[in-house]
């Protein structure tokens, strides 16, 4: 009888060691996950302020934009310290090659993004002798070189906003997300690995305890109320997915613990998850949800509000039914992503009213968020079996946070748009 109560006190310290070790194993998994999806966005953000700081100079000619884009590629390193720093888990995984990928693409707009620097130098008319170690020795081509200054002026922008540069944006920003996707494929399974083997060993310990039931009569009465009524309590807070009290004997209160830490990552990881609440379901941007939500998490020194309106939308409806409606929407949408960055926040409030809260973007940008709208009106109109369409947008600078008369000072502007014909923007004074 001794024995057989020794044998069994020995099994449990045994599931207790593999409760550890899965308890471990998952809030390992859970760290690494978040330190990965903290570290891959830094590869789109840094490529965004490399765009940030090189349209910044082709529009305004102002060489402290140049300067803080070779602080970023040669001094900050972010997409490269990126990489390295995940490098050592994800190993032998398609996520790293999906950031590599990344890399690659960004790379590729920096050659693009040179050429764009050597074209404004020249049409400024600056002192080559100032220009950075690597742009020195680029030069233009024959054609371009023959072309005026403000002709080079001009195409020193477009190449920054012309297909081809979105193109390799686009290959930057899929390769993130795939890799942010792999990554909670890769946890996903591991999750629920460790979840079940964790499952297995409380039922095995359940069987255990009823055993020693059985076996010491003597000891039944005192576990009864320290260990088998927790226990039973337990598995219907497991049932209901719920958090264990922590009560009952010793093993019992350990045993609650490594459950209720793993039940508290792993719904945060679902949490984190599930975001269609904050969505809107026909574009997949935010939803005014989402946007009241997120504007009470903002604390950003600089910021621009933009309130948007799809010209004559309800006349789409009307004329071609609202599937059509649909497809312009979605297609708007598109545009709204490719024009803006990654960083930027981007709403659908409903039926043709938008909205895009730009990050760190202040009254020196305004000339550059004029050339996004432009672009994105181009885009509107292009020919694609869709009608035409156009964005009116109103917009307002603010700091450290959205508030209702920020958001009145956009609308306004808004609607001055709306009442000169739309198919523009205004700031608010």
């Amino acid at each position: 009888m001794v024995s057989t109560a020794v044998a069994i006190v020995i099994v449990l310290m045994l599931l207790a060691v593999n409760i550890q070790k899965k308890n471990r194993s998952l809030r390992e998994n859970t760290d690494i996950y978040l330190m990965c999806q903290r570290e891959t966005p830094i590869m789109n953000k840094a490529s965004d302020y490399l765009t940030q700081q090189v349209r910044s100079f082709a529009v305004t000619g102002k060489t402290e934009f140049i300067n803080n884009y070779f602080t970023e590629v040669d001094v900050s390193r972010r997409r490269e310290k990126a990489i390295e720093s995940l490098e050592p888990y994800m190993k032998d995984t398609s996520a790293i090659r999906y950031l590599e990928n990344a890399l690659q693409a960004s790379n590729e707009l920096i050659g693009i993004e040179y050429y764009s620097m050597i074209l404004e130098w020249e049409s400024q008319g600056l002192d080559r002798t100032y220009i950075p170690e690597d742009i020195k020795d680029l030069r233009l081509t024959a054609q371009d070189a023959a072309l005026s200054s403000e002709e080079k002026h001009q195409k020193a922008i477009e190449i920054l906003f012309d297909e081809t540069y979105q193109s390799y944006k686009d290959t930057v920003n899929e390769n993130v997300e795939s890799c942010q996707d792999e990554l909670i494929n890769i946890l996903d399974t591991e999750h629920r690995q460790n979840y079940e083997s964790l499952t297995r060993l409380l039922a095995t310990l359940f069987i255990m305890l009823a055993i020693m039931l059985i076996v010491i009569i003597a000891v039944i009465l005192i576990s009864l109320e320290l260990v088998m009524n927790p226990l039973i309590k337990a598995a219907n807070y497991i049932k209901e997915q719920q958090k264990i009290p922590l009560s009952g004997a010793s093993e019992m209160q350990f045993l609650a613990e490594a459950y209720n830490d793993a039940f508290e990552k792993t719904r945060k990881i679902h949490d984190d998850l599930q975001h269609e609440a904050l969505h809107d379901a026909l574009t997949g941007l935010f939803n005014r949800a989402g946007y009241n939500r997120l504007i009470e998490e903002l604390d950003e020194e600089n910021m621009c509000l933009l309130l948007i309106d799809v010209d004559k939308f309800k006349s789409v409806n009307d004329q071609y039914g609202h599937d059509i409606g649909d497809l312009v929407l979605k297609k708007a949408a598109d545009v709204l992503r490719h024009q803006f960055r990654s960083d930027d926040l981007i709403f659908r409030f409903g039926g043709d009213e938008f909205a895009v809260i730009m990050r760190n973007a202040g009254p020196q940008l305004m000339d550059l968020i004029r050339i996004k709208v432009g672009n994105a009106n181009r885009q509107l109109a292009v020919d694609d079996k869709l009608p035409a369409a156009s964005f009116s947008v109103g917009a307002a600078f603010g700091n450290r946070a959205v508030t209702d008369e920020l958001f009145k000072e956009a609308d306004t502007a808004l609607y001055k748009v709306k009442n000169a014909g739309g198919c523009g923007i205004e700031f608010a004074s």
